[in-house]
């Protein structure tokens, strides 16, 4: 949600913006978004934990892979819209239908199609789930250090992809979105 209510851009009118470098940019707004991010994550956890009465046996491997889960998805979510514009905005919606439908949180992944069992294990947000599941059910530390270790290299790679994909990306996604804004069905 809050790429389609905060601008990934900054306005480099503006007196005070207008020597900011494209690295710098991209690493301000994800710090925006990741802060916004957090607060989001930290606001769900504990309104399930206190009102919602949800029984938990780790609180600090819950707030942890409530953190990492944000970051990373934040990093995904955010990284595709500053890049791609509309488009990335676009593929983040594929993207959550892809995970959701194959990650085994909402029935086991090997119910699935062979596609999303072979996809099983490229997919952040089964990594997720684990996590959550081993706060809530109990942790298996082996089980909690993997989940954690796999999100935060794909945090790391993510990030780093973003950072050098924004300003390699900028002239191609100005030039789509202006040939989009061009034939007035878009923004």
């Amino acid at each position: 949600m809050l790429v389609m209510i905060l601008h990934t851009t900054i306005p480099r009118e503006q007196r005070r913006f207008h020597n900011m470098s494209v690295h710098e940019e991209f690493c301000g707004k994800m710090l925006t978004f990741g802060t916004l991010s957090l607060v989001q994550t930290m606001i769900i956890i504990f309104s399930s934990i206190l009102f919602l009465r949800v029984r938990v046996e780790s609180l600090f491997i819950m707030l942890l892979f409530g953190v990492l889960s944000s970051l990373l998805f934040t990093a995904i979510v955010y990284g595709l819209a500053a890049c791609f514009g509309n488009l990335g905005k676009a593929a983040v919606i594929f993207l959550v239908a892809l995970q959701l439908a194959g990650s085994g949180a909402l029935y086991p992944v090997q119910l699935d199609p062979s596609f999303y069992r072979a996809a099983y294990h490229l997919a952040p947000f089964a990594y997720s789930v684990g996590g959550f599941r081993e706060a809530v059910g109990g942790p298996n530390m082996q089980s909690v250090f993997i989940d954690a270790i796999v999100l935060i290299l794909m945090f790391v790679v993510t990030f780093m992809l973003g950072f050098f994909l924004k300003f390699k990306a900028q002239n191609f996604t100005r030039r789509i979105l202006s040939d989009f804004n061009r034939t007035g069905i878009g923004q």
